[in-house]
């Protein structure tokens, strides 16, 4: 079951409710959807008038409250309310950035397919490469910042219904992923970024990238099953290694249409 705490007879936050789950979670996708669609057509049209461009300027100084406020919202939903009663001040924070970061990874390892393939329009400089592994290794240490601050204010407070989760986390089955992701998002990039060298070397910049979305991906689930931890492991079914076949495929083809669509490749 997606939330275990569904149909139990334990005493429920309000915020813990299927059906105020459904309701914000399509109010939600629908609202950035229209807000990040206007930002693109206002966008192209911002120089053809003043209004456009006041409008532009209006919603693009909104943009970044909506999605902090939707991430924040699929943060509680999805990971931190899974354990009722369970909560931290820091974990949208510390979510917010992991995502950033896996994100900007994600752009890097498509910037690189691009030009390796050679079927990008314009050759893309080194210098971006260089930019791009300095904002990689900046959410890096802006990872582990919120990483450590979240929790410092559980083992400082030493609240048996906080501290337990993370503990579980990193001594019971799911512990091996648990280091996993520790050293896949900051231990490997920051050794590996902080020296200027490997700032200049696409090679290595690519690696870094693949390295921070696996350990994203590797840190989302072990925030997900740990909370209530059984002995699978991911990849280990067919059920696992299906659908993510089938995600990764679905947004490539949606990512190679919009390319097309908009003359970024051949």
């Amino acid at each position: 079951m997606t939330f275990p705490w569904a149909g139990t007879f334990e005493h429920l936050p309000k915020w813990n409710n299927l059906k105020f789950l459904r309701v914000r979670e399509i109010a939600g996708i629908i609202i950035v959807g229209l807000a990040y669609g206007s930002f693109v057509r206002l966008q192209r049209t911002s120089e053809d008038s003043p209004e456009n461009l006041s409008r532009f300027k209006a919603l693009a100084a909104a943009i970044p409250f909506i999605h902090v406020l939707y991430c924040t919202m699929v943060a509680w939903d999805f990971e931190m309310t899974l354990l009722p009663h369970w909560e931290s001040s820091m974990f949208s924070v510390n979510y917010i950035v992991s995502v950033s970061g896996m994100f900007l990874a994600s752009f890097v390892i498509l910037l690189t397919i691009l030009q390796n393939t050679g079927v990008i329009q314009q050759k893309i400089r080194l210098q971006i490469f260089n930019y791009l592994a300095q904002m990689m290794l900046g959410f890096t240490i802006l990872w582990i910042y919120t990483f450590f601050g979240q929790y410092l204010i559980i083992w400082y407070g030493n609240i048996t219904e906080e501290t337990g989760r993370i503990y579980q986390m990193q001594y019971g089955v799911y512990s091996p992923l648990f280091w996993t992701f520790f050293v896949m998002k900051f231990i490997i990039p920051f050794v590996t970024l902080v020296f200027p060298f490997s700032r200049h070397n696409p090679r290595v910049i690519f690696f870094i990238a693949c390295d921070i979305v696996l350990g994203s991906w590797v840190e989302r689930y072990t925030w997900i099953s740990g909370t209530y931890p059984t002995p699978h492991f991911p990849m280990t079914g067919s059920f696992d290694i299906g659908v993510t076949v089938v995600v990764m495929v679905t947004a490539f083809l949606i990512v190679r249409s919009r390319l097309r669509n908009t003359q970024v490749i051949k």
